[in-house]
């Protein structure tokens, strides 16, 4: 059986939902608007997310190798508040305010 690699949410091996521990990531583009976050919604601020990949990652049998450490455990990777901060600023960045308020995405099931 083909096991999904984890993102090291969980010490569990996989998620049992329907997509069993498979998910497309979004596109960063306008991240910042789009909470909550993760594929279980679990947290509310990109802060969240940038301290769980900085320090929260948790060691599973399937553990994305990529969030993997030398010694096999999860990477940490002991930023300093600045950089965390930097961080949240960069991903804040990539918000497109002319998509967000371009007419043509509007929704097209609103009543004039």
């Amino acid at each position: 059986m083909d096991v999904p690699d984890n993102i090291g949410l969980d010490s569990i091996d996989a998620d049992s939902g329907a997509g069993d521990g498979k998910f497309k990531a979004p596109a960063l583009r306008n991240v910042a608007i789009r909470p909550p976050y993760m594929h279980d919604g679990r947290f509310t601020s990109l802060r969240e997310v940038v301290d769980f990949y900085d320090h929260g990652v948790k060691n599973n049998s399937h553990l994305d190798p990529r969030l993997r450490g030398p010694d096999g455990a999860p990477a940490r990777l002991n930023l300093s508040e600045a950089q965390r901060d930097a961080l949240v600023a960069f991903l804040m960045a990539l918000t497109d305010e002319s998509f967000l308020h371009d007419p043509r995405f509007s929704n097209p099931f609103a009543k004039p």
